[in-house]
């Protein structure tokens, strides 16, 4: 979803993963529910990435950052 954080709660046990991901083999397709995510969270490390892969170079210098969650890791 475009401008907008979404991952996926488990119907049965409430767990929640990020990014959204197909239903593993086996799995029911409904076992697990899009969620919004609030977009809050804390930057636990980050990068500027200043050569950028081939077809991405006018994009550089660019930030990357892995952040915590605030609904979890």
């Amino acid at each position: 979803a475009r401008y907008r954080l979404e991952g996926q709660r488990h119907s049965v046990t409430g767990e929640l993963r990020f990014p959204p991901q197909p239903p593993a083999l086996g799995e029911q397709p409904d076992t697990w529910q899009p969620v919004a995510l609030s977009g809050r969270g804390e930057i636990f490390s980050f990068s500027v990435i200043r050569q950028a892969p081939a077809g991405y170079e006018e994009l550089a210098p660019y930030p990357v950052a892995l952040v915590r969650l605030a609904e979890g890791p």
